[in-house]
């Protein structure tokens, strides 16, 4: 009976198929022996030495070797397909990542754009505070203090709101040439 043995392809310590490696011998065949077992198996014992005259003899090292290689690149085969199926899932995510950031950074653009408009009409509502505080005199001192104060913020709203602006600008671009790659 020829050498049959069976190879493992495993990727990381699990079983993924197995080889059968036959139709090799690893010496010259007993002719006779392989005509007893043909009339025990009820074939034609000539036409079963011809084709037992077709297979090839190599050695066992040769043999193991074959299989061994064959083993091998098929391993080999297995784990790069596997990565490939990982980074292009990776690459999957990141887009999606990439373009949910895209579209958060515009709600983002749209808050920072709200918050500034409410920083120039805080303004507009403190200058106007301002000119009724002066027009009552001398009643109106207290008020005037706050309406100084609430300019103070509209300002600093205004120079936070364009700081913030600035950031989103940079990560928008950042984020969008990402997206191109």
């Amino acid at each position: 009976m020829p050498n049959i043995k069976v190879y493992s392809v495993t990727f990381s310590g699990t079983v993924l198929g197995s080889i059968i490696g036959g139709q090799v011998l690893p010496d010259h065949p007993d002719e006779d022996k392989f005509r007893t077992t043909a009339r025990e198996l009820g074939i034609d014992e000539d036409k079963y030495i011809t084709a037992l005259k077709k297979v090839n003899v190599r050695t066992t090292e040769e043999i193991n070797a074959s299989a061994e290689l064959l083993g091998d690149v098929i391993n080999m085969f297995v784990r790069a397909s596997y990565t490939s199926y990982q980074n292009s899932h990776i690459l999957s995510e990141l887009k999606t990542g990439i373009s949910n950031a895209a579209i958060q950074l515009q709600t983002a653009n749209d808050k920072v754009k709200q918050i500034d408009g409410f920083s120039k009409r805080q303004n507009i509502l403190a200058l106007n505070a301002s000119i009724e505080a002066a027009r009552v005199g001398d009643a109106g001192r207290g008020f005037a203090v706050v309406a100084v104060e609430v300019q103070k913020l509209a300002k600093g709203m205004g120079e936070a709101s364009s700081d913030i602006n600035k950031a989103i600008k940079e990560v928008t671009q950042t984020i969008t040439s990402l997206d191109k790659e």
